[in-house]
């Protein structure tokens, strides 16, 4: 098994590569865009999330329809410390499944809103 100190990224030759996952503490380039994205959207879906990295329940608070997908109910901490209420308290609905095993519940969650 190749280690990432041994690839070489086929479109420039580089050595520098790197995973595509944004590491605690790291921004993530898009997320500037993420106030605009509100903007457009009626919905809000979480997945697979501690709320660690950017402040989740921020988001899910501008959202009446919200949805977490998450195997494990975490703590909300934020700035202050633990709020002594999990994060899937503050979205409308909680799917406490992995992604794969939440896809259908997900897909009809979707639907009924438009019905």
């Amino acid at each position: 098994k190749k280690k990432a100190d041994d690839m070489i990224c086929p479109s420039c030759g580089g050595s520098h590569i790197r995973h595509n996952v944004v590491m605690l503490g790291e921004a993530a380039p898009k997320y500037k865009y993420i106030s605009q994205a509100i903007e457009h959207c009626e919905q809000f879906i979480a997945i697979g999330t501690s709320g660690s990295v950017i402040d989740i329940v921020d988001l899910a608070s501008h959202f009446d329809d919200s949805l977490l997908i998450n195997p494990v109910s975490e703590v909300y901490m934020n700035a202050l410390g633990s709020q002594n209420r999990s994060i899937d308290s503050y979205f409308s609905h909680f799917i406490q499944k992995t992604a794969v095993d939440s896809i259908k519940l997900m897909n009809d969650w979707i639907k009924s809103y438009y019905e």
